[in-house]
Order: C-alpha cells, then sequence, then structure tokens
C-alpha cells in the first residue's frame, strides 16, 4: 500500500535472494524495500503503468519509510541501513552522513517541514551521534513550530512534542560541528523547550553551561533573561 501525500508515495517492493543493491539475502528469504515515487511516477501507481524504480527513489524511500512498521511486509533496519551504506557508493556521496542530510533537506525544500522532520528523524536513526542531524532536526522542529503557533491554530500537545522532539535532540549535540550561524538559536531553542517542559533545574544548568558561552545577540539575550526570571511565560512570543 503506498504512503505519502498527493505529491508523492512510498512503497514497498520485496525482493528475494539479492537485495537492490545487489547484497545477497538469507534462501526463500523476502524482505521489501521502501521507494518513493514522485510526480509522473506518482501518478501512474493508479494506472498499472510500469514504474522505473533507481537508487535515488530507494534512498529516498528509505528516508520516509525507514521508521514504518507496514502491515503484512517483512521489513529489515539492518537491511536498510546496509542498502544505505551501498547508496553512498552508487550515489557518489562523499559519506553516509551527507547523504541522509542532502536527502532531508531535498525533502524539506520540495515538501515542506513534516516530510523533512520525518527524513532527519530517520537520519537520526541511522547515525544517532551526528551533531549535523541533530542541528538540522532542531531548526525544522522549531520552524514547525513557529509555523503552528499562529493566530489561529494552537495545539498544547503537539507543541509540547515539539519541545520533547527538540529537548531529546540536543542529547549528545555537539555545539562546535553545526553552522556557528545557527548555534544561538539551537541554544536558545533548547532553553525555551525545556522550560515548556517544567524542567528548570535542567534548564539553568543548560544555561550557565552554554547559553553565557553562545547567546551574544542582546535582543535573545533579553529573552533568555526574561525565561529564566519568570516562572511562566508566552510560548508565542518566545518562538515567534
Amino acid at each position: 500500500m503506498p504512503r505519502g501525500s498527493s505529491d508523492y508515495a512510498v512503497v514497498w517492493q520485496g525482493f528475494r535472494d539479492t537485495s537492490p543493491t545487489n547484497r545477497s539475502l538469507q534462501p526463500s528469504e523476502v524482505i521489501s524495500f521502501p521507494y518513493m515515487l514522485e510526480g509522473d511516477a506518482c501518478a501512474a501507481l493508479s494506472t498499472g503503468k510500469r514504474i522505473a524504480l533507481g537508487p535515488v527513489e530507494l534512498m529516498r524511500g528509505i528516508l520516509m519509510g525507514y521508521l514504518e512498521s507496514p502491515p503484512v511486509m517483512d521489513v529489515s533496519q539492518p537491511h536498510l541501513r546496509d542498502a544505505l551504506e551501498d547508496l553512498v557508493i552508487l550515489l557518489s556521496a562523499p559519506s553516509l552522513e551527507i547523504l541522509l542530510l542532502d536527502g532531508g533537506a531535498y525533502m524539506r525544500e520540495r515538501y515542506g517541514i513534516g516530510p523533512g522532520r520525518i527524513a532527519l528523524q530517520t537520519g537520526m536513526a541511522i547515525l544517532p551521534q551526528s551533531s549535523l542531524m541533530k542541528s538540522d532536526f532542531i531548526m525544522a522542529t522549531w520552524s514547525a513550530m513557529a509555523n503552528q503557533l499562529g493566530p489561529c491554530s494552537d495545539s498544547p500537545e503537539l507543541n509540547r512534542q515539539f519541545c520533547i522532539d527538540i529537548a531529546t535532540a540536543h542529547q549528545g549535540i555537539d555545539l562546535r560541528v553545526p553552522d556557528p550561524e545557527a548555534v544561538e538559536l539551537l541554544v536558545y531553542a533548547q532553553l525555551v523547550a525545556l522550560s515548556h517542559l517544567g524542567r528548570e533545574r535542567e534548564r539553568d544548568e543548560f544555561a550557565a553551561d552554554q547559553a553565557v558561552q553562545y547567546v551574544r545577540t542582546p535582543s535573545i539575550a533579553q529573552r533568555v533573561q526574561y525565561i529564566l526570571g519568570h516562572d511562566t511565560f508566552d510560548l508565542h512570543h518566545a518562538v515567534r
């Protein structure tokens, strides 16, 4: 069953004996691999036309399907990780990290923040120590929360989940790795997230260790001081 939006779809194809990147599978084993279809290929799904499936479609399919649990399909995350390692070579990518980051950027730019976040969540699951992956995910989540906090749209549960996502992704991040121009916002986003979640002690420790070092812009410094000095704050104002 294809999954996705009206602009793309993720379809799962079963492989026996050999994977789509020519790795041997166990005898009589059928493993499903996801492919992402776009444009005319996506439209052709309903017509029954033959669709060409290549390494780019496989790479994007894994990004969007890795964390799914499709029913009635034998899916193996180790096989998907192996396929991504092979795709680094097949697609001439500098590294697996760059392949995943570029894939996440493509999904975000072409289809929006939601699909971009899904791709980056896959990236973090595959490379949990990547500070660049964490950074991109935090920035995408911050943007998603800012968009959601519009004048006519507000969901406390979704806001809380966004903050949980930011706080979780921040764990283990090396702030010396991301773009220096993004680090100040990464630090501020974590302070806002921890405050909204009521984790004041963790927030204060983080502020003493990181905010003093990285927050330089006067307007952001004022917001940080306000958040640290008050028990409650307006999330709308803090984010927008």
